[in-house]
């Protein structure tokens, strides 16, 4: 297993912002043999959870709009923080990279995947940001994106 900032992925602090409750769960049961994983259902909730508890990756919806703010505007609004500076976020969908972001930068992304996605595949594609970011660390890297 990887370790970013001498830490197991196990002892890793995950939190995922999603609205579909169902895929939540299924991804939250999946993943927790794993490591541990918090979940908010709204962006408002889940930006509270990020002021108030210390994680290491946000798994962001990003057409996620429950009102409060759309995932590409939590994601803009996180990039300006230089306190979510070393915050890991890969960002999840049901539509491709390219028919939601088209010719646009990735930003603070670190990885995409088309949802629906297995709880192995997201560990896999964790471990492999981690070992990205270890290699780097801190430069600028280009984001893993999901060849689906």
């Amino acid at each position: 297993m990887s370790t970013y900032h001498n830490k197991d992925i196990t002892s890793l602090r995950i939190l995922l912002i999603e609205d579909n409750t169902d895929y939540a769960f299924s991804l939250i049961q999946g993943m927790s043999r794993y490591c541990l994983i918090d979940h908010a259902s709204t962006e408002a909730e889940g930006l509270r959870m990020l002021y108030t508890e210390s994680y290491d990756i946000l798994l962001l919806d990003l057409t996620l709009d429950t009102g409060y703010m759309s995932g590409f505007r939590f994601l803009d609004y996180l990039a300006r923080l230089e306190r979510f500076n070393n915050l890991l976020v890969i960002g999840l969908s049901g539509m491709s990279l390219d028919d939601i972001y088209g010719d646009k930068s990735y930003g603070k992304l670190a990885a995409f995947l088309t949802k629906p996605v297995a709880a192995e595949r997201l560990i896999q594609t964790i471990e492999s940001c981690l070992l990205s970011r270890n290699e780097t660390a801190h430069d600028e890297t280009e984001a893993v994106v999901d060849p689906e």
